[in-house]
């Protein structure tokens, strides 16, 4: 069973690529596609990325082979894959069609949350914190509401854009959503199903933590100017969420 948590950053998938990898007979990585090194790397950690991999081989080495090694090393396989990465490691899309790669596509429905979730964390410094660690209290931070718009906007753009490429080739995918998987442990389970795992058996268990923590009012120090922003541009609801 070979498999990709394909999403776009801050929409929980840190926290799903933990919670799946801890199933007993389940392999998962986290963004084998990086350039970035970081602090918090979730998922196992046996595999190289695909930066080191292509370094220490010779010739012209593919993507195609890097993910027929990957895949080779257990049963059932997976890695998170973000949205900006599928297009500049294009050969991933023919490659999840002819090996029949499923994709696990996680959206986070409030976008104004997933753009908030990042610029808290680009403020703090850091992205992800484990159940051991305490999440120091947060200034508020101001937002440019045309600049956080212009944010929104571009991850509605990019969710239609991940929609319509999974259409188009035929990947076999389920949609899952993000603040469902918050709500209940339940709603796992056709994510299990997806990947043939017995829910019951192996129920999910996770150990990543919310960086958002606070009403979005004390978070964002122009609360009131980000709202009437945000009004304007019809995006009212993701206030009331």
């Amino acid at each position: 069973m070979k498999f990709v948590v394909f999403t776009y950053a801050r929409s929980g998938s840190t926290w799903l690529v933990n919670t799946i990898n801890n199933i007993p007979d389940v392999t998962c990585y986290d963004e084998l596609f990086t350039i970035k090194e970081t602090m918090y790397r979730a998922g196992e950690k046996d595999f190289p990325r695909f930066l080191e991999w292509r370094e220490s081989h010779a010739g012209f080495p593919s993507v195609w082979h890097y993910l027929n090694q990957l895949y080779a090393v257990n049963k059932k396989t997976g890695f998170k894959l973000i949205f900006h990465q599928a297009k500049e490691h294009w050969e991933f899309l023919p490659y999840g069609v002819f090996k029949k790669v499923g994709v696990i596509h996680l959206v986070r429905q409030n976008t104004l949350d997933l753009v908030l979730s990042l610029l808290l964390a680009q403020n703090r410094g850091k992205f992800h914190y484990k159940d051991d660690e305490k999440i120091p209290s947060q200034a508020p931070v101001r937002i440019d509401p045309a600049f956080l718009i212009k944010r929104i906007n571009k991850v509605h753009q990019n969710h239609a854009q991940a929609k319509k490429m999974l259409k188009f080739f035929k990947l076999r995918s389920i949609e899952v959503y993000y603040e469902d998987l918050l709500e209940d442990k339940r709603n796992f389970k056709p994510i299990w199903d997806f990947i043939e795992e017995d829910y019951d058996k192996d129920p999910p268990k996770w150990q990543t933590q919310k960086i958002l923590t606070q009403e979005r009012a004390q978070s964002i120090q122009n609360f009131e100017e980000v709202e009437r922003a945000m009004r304007a541009a019809g995006y009212e609801h993701f206030l009331n969420a």
